[in-house]
């Protein structure tokens, strides 16, 4: 399976409205998209310079699409998967990895709804982890290898490699499970610590 992230342009804008549709019920509008509005939002979109769109294709066929804000941090945004035949196959979670290979970034922020545990459990696989919770909004939130170095930097770790202070014994697999390590060495060693830290 070959997955690769392609910009969207104007000729994406129908197919795009029709998944959305589709999958209206995982959006916090739960509204159907006229073709009127989705032009509007094109138009908008186009207008944005830090927001970037685009379509997934695996193995040469559009199945998704994904999104994110050029902000700090970065945010992830329009998440979807229109092949619903491919669910659980992996490609938005290689759709996600490709979209941390392009941005390089520290860390990463997005929202979604509460009640989309589907949607949940893919970027908890991806390494976010919720951070906070509003209602029917949760936040999730992601650091990466190089954003976990900096973190544990600043909770005292000396100037060797992460994995040599955590110990070969650990078997991390995100960059959050690595920042979670940190933390916990980090207070079984100064349990002050970590409040200074907070």
């Amino acid at each position: 399976m070959k997955v690769d992230l392609v910009e969207i342009d104007i000729s994406h804008v129908e197919l795009l409205r029709q998944w959305r549709n589709l999958n209206r019920y995982a959006f916090f509008n739960t509204d159907e998209i006229t073709t009127e509005q989705h032009a509007s939002w094109y138009a908008q979109y186009c207008s944005r310079q830090n927001d970037t769109q685009y379509i997934v294709v695996c193995d040469g066929e559009f199945v998704g699409t994904i999104g994110a804000i050029n902000s700090n941090p970065i945010e992830v945004v329009r998440v979807m998967l229109g092949r619903k035949d491919l669910a659980g196959h992996g490609v938005m979670t290689a759709a996600i990895n490709q979209l941390i290979a392009v941005y390089h970034w520290t860390n990463a922020i997005l929202r979604v709804r509460a009640d989309n545990e589907a949607a949940i459990k893919l970027y908890q696989k991806c390494g976010f982890r919720i951070k906070t919770t509003n209602g029917n909004v949760i936040e999730m939130s992601r650091e990466s290898e190089r954003g976990v170095v900096e973190a544990a930097r600043r909770m005292g770790f000396g100037s060797r490699c992460l994995s040599q202070e955590l110990g070969s014994d650990q078997h991390m697999t995100t960059a959050g499970d690595w920042i979670d390590a940190a933390y916990s060495r980090s207070a079984a060693n100064d349990p002050g610590k970590l409040a200074q830290d907070a």
